[in-house]
């Protein structure tokens, strides 16, 4: 779950000062919200399960699995908000 110090190509600091990642947190929540939300309407579109469980289960179980995927992708929309992205080292 460690991100990387600083970019490789350009040498910005991911770390830009001490608790940066707390707001992280909210995009993190919103991310969560929205993957809830997408396995709670796939699940009653495509298989209209009888049992709330079966809900519930499949919702904590894609939350745990995807947990890794989550947390860096909210860090690096976050890290976004704050640091432009610079195309000229964007070199192949």
């Amino acid at each position: 779950m460690d991100m990387h110090e600083a970019c490789g190509k350009c040498g910005q600091r991911y770390h830009l000062e001490p608790s940066f990642y707390s707001g992280a947190m909210y995009v993190s929540h919103a991310l969560q919200v929205a993957l809830l939300t997408s396995v709670y309407v796939a699940l009653r579109v495509l298989f209209n399960p009888e049992s709330e469980n079966v809900y519930i289960i499949t919702t904590i179980a894609s939350a745990v699995v995807l947990l890794p995927v989550n947390l860096r992708l909210s860090r690096s929309i976050y890290i976004n908000f704050f640091v432009s992205y610079n195309k000229e080292y964007d070199v192949q």
